[in-house]
């Protein structure tokens, strides 16, 4: 008994820490898990975000273009994966932090695995208060690709992609970017 809540520990603790892969841009539960977790990225020296026009759950459409002027974080993650779960308090208050010149906005990838159902009520019990769009693998592969969830670009306010972090990240880190994007570091 004790070997497997050890393991069922240590599984899921690597789970939480590594973030959650999607092979062949699919994003599926079990798939394997890549171990790079917090590594950030290499900025795309000021690459155009590609702009794209999404519907959230309730069928409102959201344009990324439209934050044009702010920071964003553009956050590909899905309702089943852990390190995502453990990311939304962090980014619901640094949505509220920046006042309108930092945003998030959320793409979740749960229609490429046959959750979006459970967008909606997901949304609902966290409380989330910043933009959730449906993503599809044509957005994720307008950004490259997306090997792994959660994956975080900053955008600038000229839209620009800036960085890119791939699995969880301390709500430090976007911090000192955001800010220092915002001239306030």
């Amino acid at each position: 008994m004790f070997l497997k809540k050890s393991v069922f520990f240590v599984f899921a603790f690597t789970l939480l820490v590594t973030g959650c892969n999607a092979k062949n841009d699919e994003v599926k539960e079990n798939d394997g898990l890549k171990t790079y977790a917090t590594e950030i990225g290499s900025p795309n020296d000021g690459k155009k975000a590609p702009d794209f026009t999404l519907l959230t759950p309730g069928g409102k459409e959201v344009k990324l273009s439209d934050y044009e002027g702010k920071v964003i974080l553009l956050d590909f993650w899905a309702t089943w994966c852990p390190p995502c779960i453990k990311s939304v308090p962090d980014l619901i208050a640094i949505h509220n932090e920046f006042d309108g010149q930092a945003v998030v906005i959320g793409v979740s990838l749960d229609k490429e695995t046959n959750t979006a159902k459970d967008v909606a009520p997901f949304i609902e019990r966290f409380q989330i208060n910043y933009p959730v769009v449906m993503g599809d693998k044509a957005v994720a592969n307008a950004y490259g690709g997306v090997e792994a969830i959660p994956t975080l670009f900053i955008i600038d306010q000229k839209g620009n992609i800036v960085n890119k972090h791939i699995g969880f990240s301390e709500k430090s880190k976007y911090v000192a970017e955001i800010k220092k994007l915002l001239g306030k570091s």
